[in-house]
């Protein structure tokens, strides 16, 4: 069934009421049975080597509560991890937020070539009333099957895999669902089969928002700030490398922290005398440091509340 038309809620009506049916009744007999009970015992049924359909999640009202303040993550997908190198690892970001007051800002679908080596496309933005944020809370607790959804999906025959991690909060529940492998398991006879079909589903959603129909105006999100991760640069640059950037700033201005590299995070007007702003990041552009040193700055957008004094609120 398309996803392309989720959006706009009276056109996904159809859609999640056929996602939600439950399997069709038995029809009755016609006529009730006769006779008595017999002497012999009732033939069991053939076993069947196709499991029957675990439930769809169902809701105890149609208005799903959630928080609604402009900070507040209702719905998040990130995706990443694996056997990947260390500029995408520390570039990785979530690909789709929902907040609370409806707006919505996610990653768009970068067909170009060469994609790797430019600086990534800006993440776009727009803005969702309540009756289609809540169809699609809707769908992602019920096809989405993150009402039910434990913490945890592992799948120990897939090595080096990535992971997509979803959080939500809305129904009264705060979880964060981490599901590892989704897009490498997708044999029915894995365990949790039903489950990885559901977060199968509303990643595709997710991942292709922007050919949502009906919403609304979209515009290219203009990040306040981003982080910038200092790396040794390995191997030969990919074109010539940049002259240092910033006359305010020394690579002690990049401590180290938990992650690999040293990390700062800079407005966008000190970003923008590196690349263009605004931008989706870049998993390293290449660079010469005040000693003429040959690094990399890795670059990632924060979004509205991963912002320095970003404070979300507890309403709901």
């Amino acid at each position: 069934m398309s996803m392309k038309n989720l959006l706009p809620a009276l056109a996904l009506t159809a859609f999640l009421a056929a996602c939600n049916a439950g399997p069709a009744a038995t029809t009755p007999p016609t006529s009730p049975p006769t006779g008595g009970p017999t002497d012999q015992p009732a033939t069991p049924a053939p076993p069947t080597s196709t499991p029957s359909p675990e439930p769809t999640p169902s809701l105890s009202s149609d208005l799903i509560q959630h928080p609604t303040g402009a900070l507040d993550v209702v719905l998040r997908m990130e995706q990443g991890g694996g056997f990947v190198p260390m500029n995408f690892m520390v570039t990785q970001a979530p690909a789709f937020t929902l907040y609370g007051d409806g707006t919505v800002i996610f990653q768009q679908i970068d067909n170009r070539e060469n994609s790797f080596d430019l600086p990534r496309l800006p993440w776009l933005t727009t803005k969702l009333d309540e009756t289609s944020v809540q169809a699609l809370l809707q769908y992602a607790l019920t096809t989405g099957r993150l009402a039910n959804a434990k913490e945890q999906y592992d799948n120990p025959m897939i090595a080096d895999a990535g992971s997509t991690i979803f959080n939500l909060n809305a129904e009264g529940m705060e979880k964060v669902v981490n599901i590892y492998a989704l897009a490498e398991s997708a044999d029915p006879g894995v365990p949790d089969a039903v489950d990885r079909n559901g977060f199968a589903q509303l990643a595709e959603v997710l991942n292709n928002f922007q050919n949502q129909d009906g919403l609304g105006e979209v515009t290219a999100y203009e990040p306040t700030h981003y982080k910038v991760v200092l790396v040794e640069g390995f191997g030969e640059p990919v074109g010539e490398a940049v002259d240092w950037p910033w006359d305010d700033l020394t690579t002690d201005d990049f401590p180290a922290g938990d992650e690999p590299g040293g990390i700062a995070i800079l407005d966008a007007e000190h970003v923008s005398k590196l690349m263009d702003v605004p931008n989706g990041g870049h998993i390293g552009v290449w660079a010469h440091d005040p000693d003429g040193n040959l690094i990399q700055l890795a670059v990632r957008p924060l979004l509205p509340d991963e912002n320095p004094e970003a404070k979300p609120s507890s309403a709901s």
